[in-house]
Order: C-alpha cells, then structure tokens, then sequence
C-alpha cells in the first residue's frame, strides 16, 4: 500500500516538478547524500538537463517507499522548493479503486502514521477534508453530486475535498467542516497571486546572479574594446613615423649623392694637369 500511495503522489505531480524542480549540483548532492539516490543515478542527473533529469528521477522514487519520499520531500524544504514540498503534502490520495488506498486521506496522513512520533494537524486535516453531512445538504442544489458518491468509501463518514472541489466550484463554511480553500495546481488562472510569485526563491536568485554576471560582462567587453581602439591608434602612429623614417633616409641618400658628386667637381677644377705642371715648371727656369 505504501508504494501505491507514492506512485500515486507522484503521478498527480509529475507535470508540476517537470516544469519548476531545479535540479542543481546541491539538489543532487542531498538527494544522494540522503540515500534517495544511487551515486550512479547522481552522476547520469548531472550530464542532462531539462525534463530528461525528473524523468530519471522519478522512475527509481514510484518504486520506494514512504520512509524514502519523506526525505525526498524534506530535501526539497532545504533547497528553496518548500512551495513544492507543500503541494506534495496536500496531495488527495485518488487511485481509482476503493481497495488501493483510503481516498479520505492525504499525503501528510499518510507519512504521520509511517512515523510513530508524529501527528497530524487537525486543523490542515479539517481543511482538506469535508463531513459527508455537509456534502449532503449541499448536494439538494447541486445536481448529480451524489451519483459520484457511490463508489466512495465512507465508513469514516468523510470524503476528499479534493473530489467535492472537482464537483463544486466553491462550498460554503458550515459549523461541522470547512470548505477547501487551496486551489489545485492546474486551475492557475483561479490561485491567487501572480505567476512569478510561486516561482521559488532560488530561481530568482539565479536570475539576479545571470543579470549581474551579464552586467560586468559588458563592462569588461566596454573596455576591452577600447583598449583595441587605443591599440589601433598606436599602430596607425607607429606606421606614420616608419614612413616618415623611410623619407628621412631617402633624403639623406639622396644629400650624400650629391656631396659626392661636388667633391669630384672641386677636385677636377683645382687639381693642375701634367701639362701645366711643365709650363709651371719652365717658367721657373727661366
């Protein structure tokens, strides 16, 4: 009986831990520290990502037992997943057949009486179950109530809210019950309060660390793009004086050339040939 109560627990809420449990390293690292997981299931959840990790997860958890989900749902209390826990606790048992579970009973029930030292909070209890009395004298408004009552089991004279809220809409407080206030997960346009506001904790922590993380990114990339300005600007200076360098050089080739070409001229112009050497030398004699 207590694998068909987490199987059942579990097939109601697949869809809502398919779409906001976070498996994260720390998750993991409870969930196999907690021996709800193998240390082989532990290493295959942090190569996926996406709905493959609750699929893993969930296919080793509907065979435990009710000892296991407790510190399943207990993880989830540690790890910013409270609001999921809670929904899990408030799960009404409904198998479809009188003899698998008690359907008056809900998840918290269930783990309370696996734990000799616990108790069950009467007041919750109140709130997630009605009398049959009430539903009786509601039913004269409401037609075919009583026709899906037939295959309740009755004999502690309660019956799920879970069930009345599927028949009726809204019920009305009476002095011997009270009408459950808690909507289900999936009429979300009927709960109160924003999407965002269910989102857990830690989601919008990672949110805030991503902004600021893209924040100093593009700070580093701002200067990261002046710095090759500034580099571009050296290297464009740096080709303007090589240039200029190379001209320098050209010129002063161009100088030495025609020194050399002067001093060739100066030394024809000054220098006596052999024959005026003779005259010169003729004039002296004489």
């Amino acid at each position: 009986m207590e694998n068909a109560v987490v199987r059942a627990v579990l097939l109601k809420n697949e869809e809502l831990l398919r779409r906001h449990l976070v498996l994260s390293r720390t998750v993991i690292k409870k969930l196999r520290d907690n021996g709800i997981i193998t240390e082989y299931t532990g290493q295959k959840l942090l190569i996926q990502r996406g709905e493959d990790q609750i699929q893993t997860l969930l296919f080793p958890l509907k065979i435990k037992d009710l000892r296991t989900l407790q510190k399943f749902i207990d993880v989830l209390k540690e790890t910013h997943h409270r609001w999921i826990a809670e929904v899990l606790l408030e799960t009404d048992i409904e198998s479809g057949r009188r003899t698998a579970v008690d359907l008056t009973k809900s998840l918290r029930y269930w783990l309370a009486r696996q734990d000799k030292s616990g108790t069950l909070d009467s007041d919750l209890n109140e709130r997630l179950i009605i009398p049959l009395s009430t539903l009786t004298s509601l039913s004269k408004t409401r037609n075919g109530l009583t026709t899906h009552l037939d295959g309740v089991n009755q004999s502690n004279g309660y019956i799920s809210a879970a069930l009345e809220r599927a028949r009726n809409q809204r019920l009305t407080r009476t002095k011997n019950g009270y009408a459950n206030l808690r909507f289900q997960i999936g009429e979300g346009q009927n709960r109160k309060g924003s999407i965002s506001s269910r989102v857990p904790e830690k989601l919008r922590e990672l949110e805030r660390t991503f902004e600021s993380e893209s924040t100093n990114n593009r700070s580093l990339l701002s200067v990261l793009k002046q710095e090759e300005l500034a580099i571009r600007a050296h290297f464009r200076q740096n080709q303007q004086e090589q240039r200029e360098i190379e001209q320098k050089q050209k010129d002063l080739s161009e100088l030495q050339g025609r020194m050399r070409d002067l001093e060739e001229r100066f030394v024809n112009m000054y220098r006596p040939t052999p024959k005026e050497r003779d005259a010169f030398h003729r004039l002296r004699r004489l």
